[in-house]
């Protein structure tokens, strides 16, 4: 609903550091099932939303080449296979803030990430509004031979995300 994607779009906006340089706003083509059970783009009213307040153009680069499957309740590695070549990029140039709704496992700004770079941007960063928890608990690192380190928690995060919404 409109409110709530008001809501986001000023939380992501709180999330971008100061001072932090794009070129271009890029919003992640949406799945087709999700705009036609909204009724409208979110995602594309999000990167909107985000471009106004930063002053940046938001330039529509990325496209579903091939349907895909919903990838909810899918694992990190299904996900990524379901998404290899499903995404292309114009040409892209300079630095991109790719804006996305939701992150699970990272999958779809990986193959957003991969269509951009090799369509000629030089960066790509990604804006979410909302991360999905992980399923599995951190595993225990043992902290070295023998397992007698501290026994802290660690855990894979998406470069360096930490917070939602978040900017990696």
């Amino acid at each position: 609903d409109a409110a709530a994607l008001r809501l986001a779009a000023r939380q992501a906006l709180l999330a971008l550091p100061p001072g932090a340089a794009w070129d271009a706003v890029v919003p992640v083509p949406a799945h087709a099932l999700r705009r036609r059970e909204r009724g409208f783009d979110a995602i594309g009213r999000l990167a909107r939303a985000v471009g106004r307040a930063r002053g940046l153009e938001v330039r529509p680069l990325l496209r579903r080449t091939r349907p895909t499957p919903t990838l909810s309740g899918r694992g990190r590695r299904e996900r990524r296979l379901l998404l290899l070549g499903a995404i292309a990029s114009g040409a892209a140039a300079g630095r991109l803030l790719v804006v996305d709704d939701v992150t699970t496992s990272g999958a779809s700004f990986e193959a957003c990430r991969r269509a951009l770079l090799g369509a000629g941007a030089e960066s790509a960063d990604l804006l979410v509004v909302g991360v999905t928890p992980s399923r599995r608990p951190p595993a225990r690192d043992p902290g070295g031979v023998g397992g007698r380190g501290r026994g802290r928690l660690s855990g894979k995060r998406q470069r360096g995300v930490v917070g939602a919404p978040r900017v990696c």
